[in-house]
């Protein structure tokens, strides 16, 4: 069974996977044009919003089976990650975990779940900005090699996006579970 019909098979989910089913119909005249200008606006940052346990990993990594099938990514992959997989415990270490997780997830996709906590933990905020500031030096450099997923609440991903210069213009995709509680 591949990833679309799998995803078409989840319960719920009708905002999603409308998307997907209208990306997988678009997806190859899409790809024709964008080859021509030399990107894909396939990778790059996508944004799951959505309330906590409806739902989302389950989905993200059929989406990543779904880019891989269709030839977006290399492979179907994901790396799963909180706020703490990229906190380190001194200045400069947040940064090299970060672009660590970035290198594990180089031709997949990178799910960052309660992806606010990024810019609301108790750390300093010279920190959280090493953080953010390496994701998107590293999605600038890497755009057609890797697929990052943002998950959380819709009042969250706003305060995100709000408070991360640049970050809305990069992301491609919402895609909104708000119909779906578990």
């Amino acid at each position: 069974m591949t990833a679309l019909e799998r995803i078409n098979n989840l319960i719920g989910m009708e905002n999603f996977k409308k998307q997907i089913n209208l990306m997988d119909k678009q997806i190859e005249y899409i790809k024709e044009k964008m080859a021509q200008k030399g990107m894909s606006n396939f990778t790059g940052f996508k944004v799951f919003i959505g309330n906590s346990h409806n739902g989302k990993k389950t989905a993200a990594k059929l989406f990543a089976e779904f880019l891989q099938e269709k030839g977006i990514i290399k492979n179907g992959y994901i790396i799963i990650a909180t706020s703490n997989d990229f906190i380190g415990e001194f200045i400069g270490q947040s940064q090299a975990k970060t672009k660590d997780l970035l290198l594990k997830a180089l031709d997949g996709v990178l799910y960052i779940d309660e992806a606010s906590l990024l810019l609301q933990n108790e750390r300093t905020s010279f920190i959280e900005r090493e953080i953010m500031d390496t994701i998107l030096s590293f999605m600038y450099d890497n755009y057609e090699r890797i697929c990052v997923i943002l998950s959380d609440s819709s009042a969250n991903i706003k305060k995100l996006l709000e408070n991360t210069i640049g970050l809305n213009t990069k992301i491609t995709h919402y895609f909104d579970f708000k119909e779906h509680n578990g």
